[in-house]
């Protein structure tokens, strides 16, 4: 099942789920079926714990076996369903609750890019709630401060369920979903500083000089996806200015 928080002109953003060509107002669908009545945006269905999120699944499987039966001019006139060409994505989160917690050189063959042997601990950095813009938003950055500005493609991962000292069996029961996002530096000012400390200069820069596109921006299917990674091999792209790049696989 894929999320995502859309809008439709100049309406405020909703949760959704899409469905083939089309995307789904769970809220709205939620009302016309019997069981529970879906919230209209992403955390709330976080909240609501699984067996929402087993109904969500529930509905968006019963839209798609009708889809080809409904007529979407009319599902769009009553706020049912739109065209996935006629929304306006935003990211699936528009504004999480706690900072996004990122490892730095997670992967052996990005430390080697750098130059640097893989870490010995994880390097970790957050960035604040305020960084997360939408799929196709501009980054904003100071310019002039720096003119070295990277990208990276990531995969985040949605926390659902909370807990402490949980063990690593257990780990993936505490995950709503997973998506793409764009990990934006200034690697002049995190290399500023003596590489015993990189990590610190990299959150100061991520936190305090850019926004950064989160959570769906770099998607091409600006979405939430709930499905369990460790059955797929999941292909990671960005598309800067037009261009594909970066295609990885996780």
């Amino acid at each position: 099942m894929r999320l995502c928080t859309y809008s439709v002109e100049t309406g405020v953003p909703r949760l959704g789920a899409e469905c083939g060509a089309a995307v789904l107002d769970l809220d709205r669908y939620s009302h016309l079926h019997e069981g529970l009545r879906l919230p209209t945006d992403m955390l709330a269905l976080i909240d609501a714990g699984p067996s929402a999120w087993r109904h969500a699944a529930d509905l968006c499987r019963r839209f798609l076996a009708e889809l080809s039966t409904h007529d979407l001019a009319q599902d769009a006139e009553a706020g049912l369903a739109f065209a996935a060409d006629r929304v306006q994505r935003h990211a699936p989160i528009v504004r999480p609750r706690k900072n996004v917690f990122c490892l730095g050189q997670n992967y052996a063959a990005h430390a080697a890019e750098s130059g640097s042997p893989p870490p010995t601990s994880p390097i970790y950095f957050t960035k604040p709630p305020t960084t997360v813009i939408g799929p196709g938003d501009a980054v904003p950055y100071p310019r002039g401060l720096t003119v070295r500005l990277d990208w990276e493609v990531e995969l985040g991962v949605i926390i659902g369920r909370g807990g402490r000292d949980i063990p690593e069996a257990g780990a993936l029961e505490h995950v709503f979903g997973y998506t793409i996002f764009n990990d934006v530096s200034a690697r002049d000012l995190q290399y500023r500083t003596s590489p015993a400390t990189v990590g610190q200069w990299d959150w100061q820069a991520r936190q305090q000089h850019q926004r950064h596109d989160l959570l769906g921006g770099a998607n091409p299917r600006r979405s939430l996806r709930r499905d369990d990674p460790r059955t797929r091999r999941l292909h990671l792209d960005r598309d800067p200015a037009g261009g594909r790049r970066w295609p990885q696989a996780t």
